[in-house]
């Protein structure tokens, strides 16, 4: 068989391929038309609906196991869908507006957990959130595009998906045995500690752990070796 026979062969295998794929499409299109016609506006809602629930069960399980993951917390796998829940600002840059650093201590039993790198930074977006980290030192990073914005750790722990609340924190709650306590400056805060305001150069923890235990966690934080 000559060479312009083959191309010629091949051309025509490609070609049919082409129209099955066509006549494939055409026929699920007229499914897909026949089924909502013969459904009604009934069906289309109860499909509706059904696409609503399945987002809200996903958002339930999403806030599950933000309440029951157990430490070390890891970084998401999307590190940017916990700050858009946060309702923080994203973009391809530092916002300049406002600037200032926090920073995080996690203990528990007595023991630091790491607080991430990347909590609320995307490398392959090329993008990062108001609210950041850039390290396991556990500085916060607070570059925002406004000045008219406080940030809490609500906003922290929202972007890092652990749950925090006045109930514990993640899978780790306040049952009489273990409690959760939060510290500024080495002073004991009462209260939701996801309430925690960040302030430029405060020292915050979160211990979990005996609530009859004597471990004191650190009131300050050496700035120097930051680099911020």
């Amino acid at each position: 068989m000559s060479s312009n026979s083959v191309t010629q062969s091949r051309r025509d295998r490609i070609a049919l391929m082409r129209q099955k794929v066509q006549q494939g499409e055409r026929r699920r299109r007229l499914i897909t038309i026949g089924l909502s016609v013969a459904l009604g506006a009934g069906a289309v809602g109860a499909l509706s609906w059904g696409i609503v629930a399945s987002r809200g069960a996903d958002v339930a399980a999403a806030k599950l196991a933000m309440e029951s993951a157990l430490p070390p917390w890891p970084l998401p796998a999307d590190p940017l869908a916990g700050a858009r829940a946060a309702g923080l600002s994203i973009a391809g840059e530092e916002g300049t507006a406002k600037h200032f650093h926090s920073h995080l201590d996690v203990f528990v039993n007595g023991e630091r957990t790491p607080v991430p790198g990347n909590i609320g930074v995307s490398e392959s977006a090329g993008a990062m959130s108001e609210l950041h980290t850039h390290d396991e030192e556990g500085i916060l990073h607070v570059e925002a595009p406004t000045t008219d914005k406080t940030y809490t750790l609500k906003e922290v722990f929202t972007s890092w998906q652990v749950q925090l609340d006045a109930r514990g924190i993640g899978g780790l709650k306040n049952d009489g045995t273990n409690v959760l306590k939060a510290y500024v400056n080495g002073k004991e805060i009462t209260g939701d500690p996801a309430t925690v305001e960040l302030t430029d150069k405060a020292q915050i923890a979160l211990v979990y752990g005996s609530a009859d235990s004597t471990f004191t966690p650190p009131a300050t934080y050496d700035w120097s070796k930051s680099g911020v």
